[in-house]
């Protein structure tokens, strides 16, 4: 009786830390995507500054980068974030897009993009 009762607390231990490990990987695995949501979108925001000849401070004209047949579909944060878009080019250092959760715990941001 005693050994079921100390099987039945060592399966729930074992149970909670499972749980607890696969929300953890959930979490950093909707941040990286999320991650590289913002570097492709800053990547087609680059390529189609340079194939237009846009300037830093110029509009971004949004549906000719994110769409059909286009750089790129429109993106959605993994984690139910938002993304926000900048109305012009950015500067060296800038995000063109950024998720509502990259200020949150949840860090949607890239670590180093100084010279992106």
């Amino acid at each position: 009786m005693k050994s079921d009762i100390a099987m039945t607390v060592i399966a729930l231990f074992v149970s909670a830390a499972v749980a607890f490990g696969v929300v953890n990987w959930r979490r950093g695995s909707d941040r990286a995507s999320c991650i590289l949501n913002i570097r492709n979108v800053q990547q087609a925001v680059r390529s189609h500054s340079g194939v237009k000849g846009l300037i830093i401070g110029d509009p971004i004209v949004w549906s000719e980068i994110l769409g059909p047949v286009r750089y790129l579909s429109r993106p959605s944060c993994p984690a139910h974030g938002t993304y926000r878009f900048l109305d012009t080019v950015p500067k060296v250092g800038e995000l063109a897009m950024e998720c509502s959760l990259c200020k949150s715990v949840e860090k949607h941001e890239p670590p180093s993009h100084a010279d992106w």
